[in-house]
């Protein structure tokens, strides 16, 4: 990658002005000089060029002016940088550089358009080919006539002209004809009528407000809910499909979390009587292969769901085991999980949270709130309590005794890791300005609160442990013992 100097932000050496414009990127279309305030504004990250360093800038210090050049910007911490100590990546129009989290912002960005992609694809098999989709049935003709029967986010035109073409040119060929399949494969002759599939609509925000109403009298009654227990966590489904009229609310008269949950598999077809499907939650991953991968969760039998064989397996300082190569630290789940979990942070000291990883995507996610409910529900507890002074709004409390704190927790776990480090154990000196040499804001703070928790699981029993990394890997997943039914397509 190109380092960011004068030339970069000026079409020629004669200019004044910073009017160099990026001809590629997110940001394609804008003067290089507008960039840097976008970015700030969006929260993307700036890279070092010394060390590729990931950097959360939170202002720009000096006017867009070549009189002020190198512009200077400061991050959360007040850390001073100049705009010529980074690299000209993505944003700017360069060639790579923005790592996992431009990957991750790109596939957020396309998000509303995959998921409304992949509802035109469900009306397409089951309201107009009704049978199973080859590839010359996807014409944009066909696509017209599926969108009668579509609610979504994200017009068709839209979809068809912005698409991102690895759903349908990748390894896997078409990947939403592919997943579409699955599900008629499954479902074929099970619908009466038309499907009306349903995106981000009014239909389907409805379906949430039962789940918000019941959240509340669970508040005041149950307390059932662990912690601040969300849609995502009661229901995954990104797109709905059902037979049910746009204006209707097939879950308004459910009252509670039990109600809820035997509506949901009512009107899926796993009641006791009626196998008639009239609505159905689809939890969508982009599946890397032809044969897309169906499993069914929070059914009556619960067969599916993670149960007690989850063990506990360990944890490590990162990736890799190398405390300073990374902001994160995992745990590892063992048994039907088999799965490790990332802790980190977003937006530098705010929602520390755990992602469960999966083949190709995140298998969920748990915040630091739910994170501090599951921990305290364990038995011989010491030393663990998120509200002071590591969670995340209290980052600026930190001492040098917190610091202290810090490197006597690297130093005490560092050979029971899973994976072990590739560097040896660094003296306290060290430890410490090496650390210093880290932007303050996101990688201490991150590791800080990952070696807190590390020491938090590593003091309970080995019940306590296998409880609190099922109760952690069945939250993320959305398999709560008062989650409802979905089915999940393509991981």
């Amino acid at each position: 990658m190109t380092k960011l100097t004068e030339s970069q932000f000026k079409n020629s050496q004669t200019s004044t002005k910073p009017d160099k414009i990026a001809s590629s990127g997110d940001f394609s279309g804008e003067t290089r000089a507008e960039i840097i305030k976008l970015k700030i504004k969006k929260g993307n990250p700036f890279i070092l060029d010394s060390n590729k360093q990931q950097i959360k800038i939170t202002k720009l210090v000096d006017k867009l002016d070549f009189e002020y050049f190198p512009w200077r910007l400061k991050t959360f911490d007040n850390k001073m940088y100049s705009i010529n100590q980074m690299t000209k990546d993505e944003d700017f129009g360069g060639s790579g550089g923005k790592g996992a989290s431009s990957a991750g912002a790109k596939q957020a960005a396309n998000t509303p358009i995959t998921e409304s992609g992949q509802a035109y694809y469900f009306s397409l098999v089951f309201n107009v080919i009704k049978k199973t989709l080859t590839q010359k049935d996807c014409t944009n003709k066909n696509l017209k006539e599926a969108a009668n029967y579509v609610e979504a986010t994200t017009p068709l035109k839209k979809f068809l002209d912005d698409g991102p073409e690895s759903w349908l040119e990748g390894t896997a060929g078409n990947v939403y004809m592919n997943t579409a399949n699955k599900v008629y494969e499954k479902y074929k002759g099970k619908f009466k009528g038309n499907v009306i599939c349903h995106r981000g609509s009014t239909f389907m925000n409805n379906l949430y407000e039962a789940f918000k109403s019941a959240k509340k009298l669970d508040e005041k009654e149950d307390n059932l809910a662990p912690g601040s227990f969300k849609e995502d966590k009661w229901n995954p489904g990104d797109v709905w499909l059902t037979t049910f009229r746009s204006n209707e609310t097939p879950l308004k008269e459910c009252r509670n979390f039990d109600e809820l949950r035997t509506c949901v598999l009512n009107f899926a077809g796993l009641g006791t009587q009626n196998k008639e499907v009239k609505l159905l939650a689809v939890s969508l991953k982009k599946s890397e292969t032809k044969n897309v991968v169906f499993k069914e969760f929070n059914t009556s039998e619960r067969t599916q769901n993670l149960t007690r064989d989850v063990k506990y397996g360990g944890f490590s300082y990162g990736k890799t085991g190398d405390f300073f190569k990374s902001n994160d630290v995992y745990l590892y789940a063992a048994g039907t999980a088999n799965r490790p979990i990332q802790f980190r942070a977003f937006n530098v000291t705010k929602s520390w949270q755990g992602n469960v990883i999966g083949t190709g995507a995140l298998g969920g996610k748990i915040g630091g709130g739910n994170i501090d409910y599951y921990l305290k529900k364990q038995k011989g507890l010491k030393g663990w309590d998120f509200g002071t002074p590591y969670q995340e709004k209290h980052f600026a409390r930190l001492k040098n005794k917190d610091f202290d704190e810090m490197y006597e927790l690297y130093e005490k776990y560092f050979d029971k890791q899973k994976i072990k480090s590739p560097e040896p154990l660094l003296s306290k000196a060290e430890f410490h300005r090496q650390r210093k040499e880290k932007p303050q804001a996101s990688f201490t703070f991150q590791k800080y609160m990952g070696l807190k928790l590390i020491d938090a699981v590593e003091q309970l029993s080995a019940k306590g442990k296998q409880n609190i990394i099922l109760e952690m890997v069945r939250y993320a997943m959305s398999n709560t013992d008062i989650s409802t039914y979905f089915v999940k397509l393509g991981e």
